[in-house]
């Protein structure tokens, strides 16, 4: 079970959409998609153990005021996530994703960057 925290925006980029939030979702949504359950908050008497996302967008190079749409030049962004025990607070991990692209759009590279902290968090659970 898997509580996704807001995404902090470390990047001081003035955008044009709540990329925090968007990200949050799309970390979320990539979870999902790897079966595994995402719930709003950890329960407080559960059985089952719950592992906390907190993620930083931590860079951003690109077009910020033009998230939707193509242009040309580089997009790059970087996502810093720590996993930890929902209960104790304890740091279990952390991932760092960064994409490089070349005339998307920018809100793609972002959520590229999303979905390669959900990717990972799956990779691992089946070692």
């Amino acid at each position: 079970m898997f509580v996704v925290e807001p995404v902090s925006d470390e990047t001081g980029a003035r955008f044009d959409l709540d990329v925090t939030d968007s990200l949050r979702q799309e970390i979320a949504d990539r979870l999902r998609s790897h079966h595994l359950t995402v719930v709003a908050k950890v329960p407080e008497d559960s059985a089952t153990p719950a592992l906390v996302i907190s993620s930083k967008l931590l860079g951003f190079k690109g077009m910020p005021i033009t998230l939707q749409l193509p242009g040309p030049g580089i997009t790059q962004c970087e996502l810093l996530s720590e996993l930890k025990d929902g209960q104790t607070g304890r740091r279990i991990g952390q991932i760092v994703a960064s994409d490089l692209e070349e005339g998307i759009r920018p809100m793609t590279v972002l959520n590229e960057c999303a979905h390669d902290v959900g990717d990972a968090i799956a990779r691992q659970l089946r070692r």
